[in-house]
C-alpha cells in the first residue's frame, strides 16, 4: 500500500527530539515549535551552544577559541549527552570571560540533535505552519471552553469525571459542527439512520 505524504504540526509540549525523530522515520514530516534552552549564566551575555561547533567524527565541540569540548556523560533521563572542555585550558583563554563563569565550559547535546536540527529549519523555511495550528486549534479549544463548558468550569470530581465531561463537550461542538456544516436536513437524516 502506497502512502500518502503526511504532515503534523504542533507545540513543544506536545513532542521531544525522540518523537521528531520517530515520525521522521515513518516519513511523517513534523513542524514542532522549538523550545531550546539558551545560555542564562552571566546575564544572557555568555557564548550560546551556537557558538560550538560540533564534529560527528570525533564526537566532540569545538569552542570559539580552538579548544575540544569531550564527552564527559551521558544523561538517559534528558536524553542529552554533556561535553567539558579541559579546566586547563578554559584557565589560560582570552575569551573565558565571553564563555563561562565556571571552572570550565559545558555544552549538552540531545541524543536526537539531527531530528531537532531537521525539524528547526522545516519551521524556519515554513514559519506559516506554525499560523496553520494556531487556526486549526485554537478556535475549536475556545469555542469548548468558553461557549459549552462556560470559561472552562469543569462540575464533575476527579480525573475520570473530568474526562467524562470533557469529551461530552467534545461531542457537543462536533455535533454542531457538523450541524453548522452539512444542514438540518442532512442531520435529521443521519440521525434516522
Amino acid at each position: 500500500m502506497l502512502q500518502q505524504p503526511c504532515s503534523v504540526v504542533a507545540d513543544a509540549g506536545y513532542a521531544n527530539g525522540e518523537h521528531i525523530a520517530a515520525l521522521d522515520a515513518q516519513g511523517i514530516t513534523s513542524y514542532v515549535a522549538g523550545e531550546r534552552s539558551v545560555n542564562h549564566q552571566g546575564g544572557g551575555s555568555l557564548y550560546q551552544r551556537s557558538a560550538f561547533v560540533y564534529d560527528p567524527a570525533s564526537d566532540s565541540f569545538t569552542c570559539p577559541a580552538g579548544s575540544a569540548l569531550k564527552r564527559k556523560q551521558l544523561s538517559r533521563k534528558d536524553k542529552m549527552v554533556v561535553y567539558a572542555a579541559q579546566p586547563s585550558d578554559c584557565a589560560g583563554c582570552a575569551q573565558k570571560l565571553k564563555c563561562t563563569t565556571a571552572r570550565q565550559r559545558f555544552v549538552s547535546r540531545h541524543l536526537y540533535e539531527e531530528a531537532l536540527e531537521a525539524n528547526a529549519s522545516r519551521l524556519a523555511a515554513q514559519p506559516w505552519m506554525m499560523g496553520l495550528r494556531r487556526q486549526t486549534v485554537e478556535h475549536p479549544f475556545a469555542s469548548i471552553k468558553h461557549l459549552i463548558l462556560g470559561n472552562a468550569r469543569l462540575l464533575m470530581r476527579h480525573t475520570s469525571g473530568a474526562r467524562a465531561e470533557f469529551s461530552l463537550a467534545v461531542m457537543a461542538y462536533n455535533l454542531k459542527r457538523v450541524f453548522n456544516m452539512k444542514g438540518a436536513p442532512w442531520m435529521h437524516q443521519a440521525l434516522r439512520g
